[in-house]
């Protein structure tokens, strides 16, 4: 068997845990940078630890986040080309939402 990191990814993102894993490994990180802050001379004289960790917590929360959302939409592409091969009529954007799953859920039934 051929493992994909890029499959892991998505199969982790996709999984019931993903949203979770996503945050905890966002809070690890944060906490991790906070604590790096520490031997950043009079740093706090400039930026408070509060503010400090709110936006390391946004700036990695988005970058873990835009991750699996990059590599889950050209699989959602994939999914979408193969339905329109299928006879499905959808726009080829990579964002699975109802209209895919409608399609696919219909020509599954044929």
């Amino acid at each position: 068997m051929n493992f994909s990191f890029q499959h892991f990814i998505v199969q982790v993102a996709l999984s019931r845990s993903g949203p979770y894993l996503v945050k905890a490994i966002t809070a690890i990180a944060s906490l991790g940078v906070a604590k790096l802050a520490i031997f950043i001379p009079n740093i706090d004289h400039y930026i408070t630890q509060p503010i400090l960790v709110g936006a390391i917590w946004c700036i990695i929360d988005s970058a873990v986040n835009s991750l699996p959302s990059s590599i889950i939409k050209e699989y959602g592409k994939s999914i979408q080309e193969t339905l329109n091969e299928a006879g499905a009529d959808l726009k080829v954007d990579g964002v699975v939402l109802s209209k895919t799953a409608i399609a696919a859920s219909t020509l599954i039934k044929k």
